[in-house]
Order: structure tokens, then C-alpha cells, then sequence
């Protein structure tokens, strides 16, 4: 079971959707920070 969103993931998710981003494109940004920061994103396997 992927591991749950950690709480500055989902703040930064819900600024963005907030300020008017669409939740499409906030998804897209969120996925490609992660993979540039080298998979630390929600589900990741990294340590906390």
C-alpha cells in the first residue's frame, strides 16, 4: 500500500487548486517535482 501524502504535499496540492491552477495541471507539477527530486513524493520509498 503506497504510503500516505505527507502533510507539505498536500498543502502545497491545495494552494495551487486554491489560487485557481486547475487540479489537472497541479497534478502534473506535483508528479514531475517529485521525479526531480528524485522520487520524493507520495508512495515514494525514501524515509520521512
Amino acid at each position: 500500500m503506497p504510503r500516505p501524502y505527507p502533510a507539505e504535499f498536500r498543502a502545497r496540492a491545495i494552494a495551487l487548486v486554491r489560487a485557481g491552477k486547475p487540479a489537472k495541471d497541479v497534478a502534473f507539477e506535483l508528479r514531475r517535482s517529485a521525479s526531480e527530486n528524485g522520487g520524493e513524493g507520495p508512495g515514494s520509498a525514501s524515509t520521512p
